[in-house]
């Protein structure tokens, strides 16, 4: 089709990029470890639109009203702008398989799929690889932890930390093939703003030792799918008794995967959903135990980005 003119480069239309869910807090990994789900979010860029961009969405969020400042894939995107400016509104066919309030990452594959696609009109035919760095800490910054963003932007399992200077560096931990992993959500979601005000400004010195000694036997657990490493690593004492509190579904399906054998089982994000460890080869059995009036997916890894046209 006809090439878009834009900043004297030109890009083709459509253009669509695709940007996985992710699971975040893994376990002790609060604030810093992600892994990418294979639920995503696709935006197709159809062409140019007159004074105003328009957005056709289906699948999750589609009967939500986004106020001005509330849309995130567009959020995502001005700011992308801003960054590598460009002119012109635009036509958006937005499509999500993560359903949003559940601790899955479709704040993060939002605003992953802005900038995404901002830079690649700016920059047409640049390879994500070369622009992902930059991208993930500003999304960082704007979601104001690393571990969905990371995950969005680079797929597979993350860990992030944040540095002084507005960058963040990365770990790629390795994930076993023998491991199995689900995802399960209710039908009532849990806003971000509530789950955080549930959090304490403090917390006791011991349990604050604690969750970095797990975490490394958490990630050990996760390159050898070893069910005891995982087993003490998956505790978590920063943010999960706090929120699994007043999360009664959450803690059901916990309860449920726990008896039908699974490894671990914990919040993920901040909830409602939860994400199961365990045997690869046991995933589907355990995942028809958990509770039916929940959705449950087994998780394929290894999922990242992609931009084409």
């Amino acid at each position: 089709m006809e090439a878009q003119k834009n900043d004297r480069r030109s890009f083709s239309i459509p253009l669509r990029v695709r940007v996985p869910g992710s699971t975040s807090n893994l376990g002790t990994g609060f604030d810093c470890l992600g892994l990418a789900l294979d639920l995503g979010l696709e935006v197709r860029l159809c062409g140019p639109a007159r004074g105003a961009h328009e957005v056709l969405r289906t699948g999750e969020g589609a009967n939500v009203s986004f106020g001005p400042d509330e849309d995130l894939f567009l959020f995502g995107f001005e700011r992308g702008r801003e960054l590598t400016p460009f002119e012109g509104f635009f036509r958006f066919e937005i499509h999500s398989e993560i359903p949003m309030g559940r601790g899955l990452g479709s704040s993060a594959a939002a605003l992953g799929a802005g900038l995404l696609l901002a830079r690649a009109i700016a920059r047409p035919g640049e390879a994500v690889e070369k622009t992902r760095s930059e991208l993930t800490a500003e999304a960082s910054r704007i979601e104001g932890h690393p571990d969905n963003a990371s995950a969005a932007l680079y797929g597979g399992c993350t860990l992030g930390l944040p540095l002084d200077d507005g960058s963040v560096r990365l770990l790629f931990p390795e994930i076993s093939p023998e491991l199995g992993l689900i995802v399960c959500w209710p039908d009532s979601s849990f806003s971000t703003h509530t789950s955080r005000e549930l959090l304490p400004a403090e917390v006791p010195f011991a349990d604050a030792v604690e969750n970095p000694r797990r975490l490394a036997f958490l990630l050990e657990g996760l390159r050898t799918a070893n069910p005891e490493w995982i087993r003490i690593g998956i505790e978590d004492r920063l943010h999960v008794p706090y929120r699994l509190a007043v999360l009664e579904e959450a803690k059901h399906a916990i309860q449920s995967a726990l008896a039908a054998g699974a490894w671990g089982a914990t919040l993920s994000g901040a909830g409602s959903g939860i994400v199961v460890l365990c045997q690869r080869s046991e995933a589907r059995k355990i995942a028809r135990a958990l509770p039916e009036n929940q959705t449950r997916h087994v998780v394929s890894t290894g999922i990242g980005p992609r931009v084409e046209s």
